[in-house]
């Protein structure tokens, strides 16, 4: 399969995450929603979150995992992002993913349109912890 493939057989799973959230709360930014899809769905394996991105965002902040030694993979459910590592952008639509390593720096923005991102991750080789700390 190739990852646009895995994306579409992922997108039921993003139908239903949406439709379990229901308690959407407001994250660290007002121009971003986050929702604990993972604890909403009972999943205790890794962490899951689904972001909700308004249009021109661009104060989510840039991080990497290195303190956690978290990898997240990302996955655009709908709309378009603009992905910044290493100082180059690259867009992401709807069913694009991508893996991210604990030491990379990564930054999301969006343009004039809105946008829905999936965000699994964990430390390899570790137990899930809701409450460890996030990476530098």
């Amino acid at each position: 399969l190739t990852f646009r493939q895995i994306a579409v057989l992922c997108l039921p799973l993003a139908a239903l995450v949406l439709t379990v959230l229901g308690g959407i709360y407001t994250g660290w930014l007002t121009a971003v929603e986050a929702g604990a899809a993972g604890a909403a769905l009972g999943v205790t394996a890794w962490g899951m979150n689904v972001l909700r991105f308004a249009p021109g965002t661009t104060g989510y902040p840039q991080h990497d995992h290195v303190a956690d030694g978290q990898e997240e993979l990302y996955v655009v459910l709908s709309g378009t992002l603009l992905l910044s590592v290493d100082g180059a952008e690259h867009p992401m639509g709807a069913g694009d993913m991508v893996r991210m390593g604990p030491e990379t720096v990564r930054h999301f923005r969006t343009a004039d349109s809105p946008a829905v991102l999936l965000v699994i991750g964990n430390a390899p080789g570790e137990a899930y912890d809701p409450n460890r700390a996030p990476g530098g």
